[in-house]
């Protein structure tokens, strides 16, 4: 169990890095980064918010401020209720 948690740590990780362009190279779509990594574009997707659900828990944690939770300014109001 801890190796798979481990694997999908690494797996967040790189495909954050290779999504976002983290190490000076250009950002890549899920589409590339599916089949460059024979992963599903779903499964992408899935780490992809898995990692950005972690990161905003330690960004929250290291005293980053909460978000709001209310709709930004270009929502119209009965959209996000």
């Amino acid at each position: 169990m801890q190796a798979a948690v481990e694997a999908e740590h690494r797996s967040g990780r790189l495909l954050g890095k290779k999504r976002f362009g983290i190490d000076g190279d250009e950002p890549r779509s899920l589409r590339d980064l599916s089949g460059e990594l024979r992963i599903a574009r779903e499964s992408l997707r899935q780490i992809e918010l898995q990692a950005l659900r972690r990161l905003g828990e330690r960004a929250a944690g290291a005293g980053a401020p909460p978000r709001s939770g209310r709709p930004s300014t270009s929502c119209r109001p009965s959209c996000c209720t």
